[in-house]
């Protein structure tokens, strides 16, 4: 269960770094604005989260948990609190990134149930059903990471964001080339008065095996 945070946490970091002869990350490329680090932290440091739940109990002012990266929806990050087995997500917090939680004795160890909580706004998210927190098994693990996105936001979280990235990518180059569509900008649209001319899209996205390749299509979106 915890190597899919790890996964996710490792993308958002490559996303966001300069790769070979690129002038701008592949954060900047798709957003244009430059990444921002101040969230970055060391991944798997002991942390103290200031527990909002007990608030009212003097003797429980933190709890001990290790970071499992960040949860940009919200600006804040993701714990994993092994004394309640569960993970939490909080923006109260204290790194100690000279400390980190000891390996297991044996490998596949099993967390039986982990319960998500937002100790932001004391609210639980959800319970994630029975997972294995250290994946030994090369095809779960595919499984787990590669499935195909139904959307451009689905694409852009998945832990193989890279590859549908370089399909998107690809195929508005390719629309460009052919002078296929033209981009416009929301506030453009409102101004026009040729609406006609305007239509929406959406992004299909198709992962072919053997070899595996990654193709995404934009196309216009059905009335």
């Amino acid at each position: 269960m915890l190597w899919t945070f790890a996964f996710k946490y490792a993308a958002w970091i490559f996303n966001r770094v300069l790769h070979s002869e690129e002038q701008k990350t592949p954060y900047e490329i798709m957003t244009g604005r430059k990444p921002s680090f101040h969230l970055l932290q060391v991944f798997g440091a002991k942390s103290y989260i200031h527990n909002h739940l007990h608030h009212k109990d003097m003797n429980v002012r933190a709890m001990i948990g290790y970071h499992l990266g960040i949860t940009p929806e919200s600006k804040a990050w993701s714990f994993w609190i092994p004394g309640h087995n569960r993970v939490v997500r909080s923006a109260s917090v204290k790194f100690d990134e000279n400390n980190f939680f000891p390996g297991p004795s044996k490998p596949g160890a099993i967390l039986s149930t982990i319960q998500v909580t937002n100790l932001t706004d004391n609210l639980m998210v959800k319970e994630i059903n029975q997972q294995d927190a250290v994946i030994t098994s090369l095809n779960t693990s595919h499984d787990m990471i590669n499935t195909t996105p139904t959307s451009y936001k689905d694409a852009l979280n998945s832990n193989e964001s890279d590859s549908w990235r370089e399909a998107i990518l690809k195929e508005i180059e390719s629309m460009k080339d052919e002078k296929v569509f033209k981009a416009v900008s929301l506030l453009q649209v409102l101004k026009t008065t040729k609406r006609e001319n305007i239509l929406s899209t959406r992004w299909v996205f198709v992962k072919k095996p053997t070899p595996l390749r990654f193709k995404a299509r934009l196309v216009a979106r059905g009335f």
